[in-house]
């Protein structure tokens, strides 16, 4: 089995183990959601899940197969919404073939289920999707249609994504679903090592120019707190000619967003 293979079961398995922990603690509409998609969809057990990403000769699975899928921690909030994930992938190809196919499932506003599905793939061969794209679907992969528009369309758009592997793929679904704060789950993850070149070394998002800084500048009569992207150097410069800023530090994330909003501001 494949570096790559291997982690990828790992984190399947990681993700099993949050929703059934997320699931315990599940109130109000949210649990309603998630108990009413559970009478519909299938899901892996443990085992049943681990044995089959386990399988090396051939590298292949497909959920599919099994008409069941992997529940996600639900998403809670302004509007609460419950995830599946179904998977297929081939690791014998050069580019291992992988598919992940995304549904969220909501109420509607007459308390029906409603969904919006996802299919994230690895390139496929010669053609207008051979890269790693995301794009609208209708249905998971044996054929199971999902409660919504019939007019969506399911080849376009296919939105690039920032991803080179099925790892970086996988990725990209997860911070499409929980944001970019997301990563910090995955560094506390016990398979990060080996994880983090792949995801540090890969994608374009870990680029320093991507990641703000924090700073307390004081001013005539004022501190304020700043979020910017600008050179540490350039931003001092900056903040001293143009706010008459007698200091100007670093400061931790934490400390900018425990002010109020009206000290803080964006650079």
């Amino acid at each position: 089995m494949s570096m790559e293979q291997e982690l990828l079961r790992q984190i399947v398995l990681w993700l099993w183990s949050r929703h059934r922990n997320a699931a315990s603690t599940l109130s109000g509409e949210v649990s309603d959601l998630h108990d009413l998609v559970s009478t519909v969809f299938p899901v892996f057990d443990e085992r049943e899940l681990e044995k089959l990403l386990s399988q090396k000769k051939p590298p292949v699975a497909d959920f599919g197969d099994r008409r069941k899928v992997l529940f996600l921690e639900p998403i809670t909030g302004s509007r609460c919404m419950v995830p599946i994930l179904s998977l297929r992938y081939d690791f014998s190809r050069s580019i291992p073939e992988v598919g992940f196919r995304l549904a969220l499932f909501l109420f509607d506003e007459t308390k029906g289920l409603a969904a919006l599905g996802y299919r994230f793939e690895s390139p496929q061969g010669e053609g207008t999707h051979h890269y790693y794209h995301a794009q609208p679907i209708r249905d998971l992969d044996w054929g199971h249609s999902l409660p919504c528009p019939a007019w969506l369309p399911t080849t376009q758009p296919a939105f690039a994504l920032d991803a080179k592997n099925a790892l970086t793929l996988l990725v990209c679904l997860l911070i499409t679903l929980y944001g970019l704060e997301y990563v910090g789950e995955l560094r506390g993850a016990p398979f990060w090592a080996h994880l983090q070149p792949y995801v540090e070394d890969k994608m374009m998002w870990t680029d320093r120019k991507f990641q703000p800084t924090y700073w307390q500048v004081t001013v005539p009569g004022s501190t304020l707190y700043y979020k910017t992207w600008e050179d540490a150097r350039r931003f001092r410069t900056i903040m001293k000619a143009a706010q008459k800023a007698r200091s100007v530090d670093g400061i931790p994330r934490q400390r900018y967003y425990a002010q109020a909003a009206k000290q803080r501001k964006i650079h």
